[in-house]
């Protein structure tokens, strides 16, 4: 058997002061609320509000472009502007720079109608060295260029050839309309030795070739036409002031024609040919018609010499 010692209660004497104890307990801390996280209709209410905000500070165009696109805010606007420029870089290919050409590149064919156009070497040179100067512009492209321009300027010169014709022969025929009238039908004699006093008058006073660069003598092929009736009166004046020795009709002042059967000299003739053809032509030409005939090779032959001389 044991002994247990009893416990007995300190006992305090009176007058003194007893410290409790230290307190060797831990007081817990204070801490906030704990809020209970939202719920996931909180948060699209949130998105939404957020959303019907920006919306409501765009025009009215660009809300209604917002709402088709589905944007909610300036990020998306921004990603989606992003995208497109990406698709763009990627579908569009780099272009290539252009091929430039020099002007030894290109080969032209002299045109067969190049006079009649104005076409030279010179310009062929100029318009190669202008199509350089032009980047992408390659050697079939320069040809087609070239060929168009070639086409062109030669219709062009159908169409001024073809009008000046057409005026010259108007022109032509007005002026042998005026001098028939004046000097009677080109067949008679009188129209003959007028038109020959006239181109005498001319060429002895130098003044037939002035007459073609004036426009008032035309030379075709051989043959020099009136293109102007009052010149040709005027000088036929001219010509028979010069030569008033001369008849009316082509004799000399004497009567005599060297031409004329019943007063023919072939001395004189052969003279007269020889030393003043001009008015031996007007001799034979005061003759009558039948009589002409004769001499037609004769008149032909001075005529010929009068034009080889530019008469």
């Amino acid at each position: 058997m044991t002994v247990e010692v009893p416990a007995v209660a300190a006992v305090t004497p009176p007058g003194t002061t007893t410290t409790p104890p230290p307190d060797n307990t831990q007081t817990a801390p204070v801490t906030a609320p704990v809020t209970a996280p939202s719920t996931g209709s909180d948060a699209a209410a949130t998105a939404a509000a957020a959303r019907d905000a920006w919306l409501a500070g765009l025009s009215d165009e660009n809300r209604e472009l917002a709402k088709k696109k589905n944007w909610a805010d300036q990020n998306a606007v921004l990603k989606s502007y992003s995208e497109l420029e990406k698709m763009k870089s990627a579908a569009a290919p780099e272009t290539p720079a252009p091929v430039t050409y020099k002007a030894d590149d290109f080969a032209f064919k002299l045109p067969d109608n190049a006079n009649d156009i104005g076409y030279s070497e010179g310009f062929a040179t100029a318009f190669k060295e202008t199509l350089a100067k032009v980047p992408g512009i390659t050697p079939d492209a320069a040809n087609a260029i070239h060929d168009w321009y070639v086409g062109y300027a030669t219709e062009q010169y159908g169409t001024q050839t073809t009008a000046y014709a057409e005026a010259l022969d108007t022109r032509l025929v007005e002026t042998e309309a005026a001098l028939t009238k004046a000097w009677g039908a080109t067949n008679n004699p009188t129209f003959t030795r007028n038109l020959e006093l006239a181109s005498r008058a001319l060429t002895n006073l130098g003044v037939m070739d002035a007459a073609v660069e004036a426009g008032l003598l035309l030379k075709v092929g051989e043959a020099t036409k009136v293109t102007n009736a009052a010149f040709m009166q005027a000088f036929a004046k001219v010509g028979q002031a010069m030569y008033a020795e001369d008849a009316i009709h082509g004799a000399p002042a004497t009567g005599v024609n060297p031409f004329d059967p019943k007063t023919e000299s072939q001395a004189q003739q052969g003279a007269l040919i020889k030393s003043d053809p001009q008015k031996a032509l007007l001799l034979i030409q005061a003759l009558p018609p039948a009589q002409q005939e004769m001499w037609k090779p004769v008149m032909d032959s001075i005529r010929a010499r009068a034009q080889k001389r530019g008469q």
